[in-house]
């Protein structure tokens, strides 16, 4: 998946995903930059499998129960489990339940402290 806009995270969000599981190759990674961005900023845990892990996953067909764990970088199924890399920073903001605005936020005291002492230096007219 490799679409610039917040969109295509938002409609995956309302469908009811709360993680996309894509298959990586040793060449190329398995989203766009800007989507992988627009999925953390967002919310939304987006999981590489190397070629192997994912075709054992498909093959546990449709239907099959699978647990995205997300604190141990883990994805399971029946008789099935497969680590998985996430960007240290990006996992701590799912994990508090952060989305862009969210990790800002955490910061707010200091951001209207700098804004309280903070000179402009365009002229008020």
């Amino acid at each position: 998946c490799g679409s610039s806009r917040e969109h295509a995270v938002w409609a995956i969000q309302q469908a009811g995903f709360l993680a996309v599981i894509a298959r990586v190759q040793p060449d190329s990674s398995a989203y766009s930059d800007i989507f992988r961005q627009n999925g953390a900023n967002c919310g939304l845990l987006l999981v590489e499998l190397p070629p192997d892990s994912h075709s054992t996953l498909v093959a546990l067909g449709s239907g099959a129960e699978v647990t995205v764990d997300l604190p141990n970088q883990k994805v399971k199924g029946p008789g099935f489990e497969a680590s998985f890399d996430i960007a240290p920073a990006t996992k701590e903001q799912l994990l508090a339940g952060l989305d862009l605005v969210g990790t800002t936020l955490v910061h707010e005291e200091a951001i209207r402290d700098y804004e309280a002492t903070w000179q402009s230096f365009a002229p008020l007219t």
